[in-house]
């Protein structure tokens, strides 16, 4: 049996070597090996298990016309591998099947601009009540949902597991100036701009949180317990929600934090139109901005951005690009 161990150790090091070979495989120089060279490193980063993807907020909650498309534009010129939003790409709140196949064939319309894989979240504008659940289902399937890619584990978890409905007042405004955003976009804008200064600080908390808290049902939070027990071994885990149930002091979600234990893992949320990166227990958990979305906070934290992630020799790097900072490459000279 001695030799065994012996054969795994050459096994292990011809493969670091065959890896180390990949990694130069694509490049090459005339200078001598020994020679000094004008640069400073030849490990790229190209290994196989490298790679990046993007990550963005809302939409909605009353979008300002062109930023989502923008956006696409954007994250098209990042050039990730694939995309994923947190969620409220529609503005939805209505059980009017029509209005939601409207609504949803002009979202996917814009989300064809891009030209890699994405991946939607549920947030609350997407799913507000059951007949919104359904629709989804016969629409995108399941409304959470895992998959690995290189070796990393991906969790699109649903924080409106149930729906919770808004209110009828509430709704009903929603209603006319959804419907004056459509045809004045300019006048919306303005209405929401006057609505918002006007609004004390305890009636826009109100308004923010009419939705909350974050629902996981008992269903949803066994699954993720069965998908973690399936991917054991992975090199990250990276979790997608809508509603950021890490501030709503959520039962279900800290039961799920709870499964995380022992694991390496990054959090995404969206849903307060606006931007905030906290650490907790040495994890990062990250509140995006908005890609069109109406700001509901003062600053800082206010801004339209794409996020990308690159995960770079085991661990991810994480960036933000705020759409006015990403310029194709005509840009520069309008300026």
């Amino acid at each position: 049996m001695r030799p065994f161990p012996f054969i795994r150790t050459l096994a292990l090091l011809t493969t670091a070597l065959a890896l180390g070979a990949c990694q130069h495989a694509n490049f090459r120089n005339d200078l001598p090996a020994t020679a000094p060279k004008p640069w400073n490193s030849e490990h790229f980063n190209t290994a196989p298990g490298n790679f990046r993807f993007a990550v963005f907020g809302d939409r909605t909650g009353l979008a300002r016309p062109g930023v989502f498309e923008r956006a696409m534009t954007r994250i098209n010129l990042l050039q990730p591998e694939f995309a994923i939003n947190c969620g409220d790409m529609i503005e939805g709140y209505t059980d009017d099947q029509g209005e939601l196949k409207l609504e949803w064939d002009e979202q996917d319309a814009r989300i064809a601009a891009l030209k890699m894989p994405f991946f939607r979240v549920v947030g609350n504008h997407d799913m507000g009540s059951n007949v919104m659940r359904e629709f989804w289902r016969e629409r995108y399937g399941p409304d959470y949902y895992s998959f690995v890619y290189k070796d990393v584990l991906f969790i699109a978890l649903n924080t409106e597991d149930p729906p919770i409905p808004m209110p009828e007042e509430m709704r009903k405004q929603f209603e006319m100036v959804k419907k004056l955003m459509r045809t004045d976009p300019e006048k919306g804008k303005a209405v929401i701009t006057q609505a918002m200064a006007a609004m004390s600080g305890k009636e826009r908390d109100a308004m923010r949180e009419h939705a909350s808290p974050a629902n996981f049902s008992e269903t949803q939070i066994a699954w993720v317990q069965d998908v973690l027990k399936k991917n054991p071994q992975v090199r990250w885990t990276f979790l997608f929600m809508h509603k950021p149930a890490w501030e709503m002091e959520s039962p279900g979600f800290k039961r799920i934090e709870a499964m995380l234990q022992g694991r390496s893992y990054t959090v995404f949320g969206s849903h307060e139109h606006n931007y905030e990166h906290t650490v907790h227990n040495g994890h990062d958990y990250i509140r995006l901005g908005t890609v069109g979305g109406a700001i509901h906070h003062a600053p800082p934290g206010n801004l339209d951005h794409v996020t990308v992630v690159s995960f770079i020799d085991g661990k991810p790097s994480i960036a933000n690009f705020p759409l006015d900072g990403v310029l194709d490459i005509d840009e520069p000279q309008k300026r």
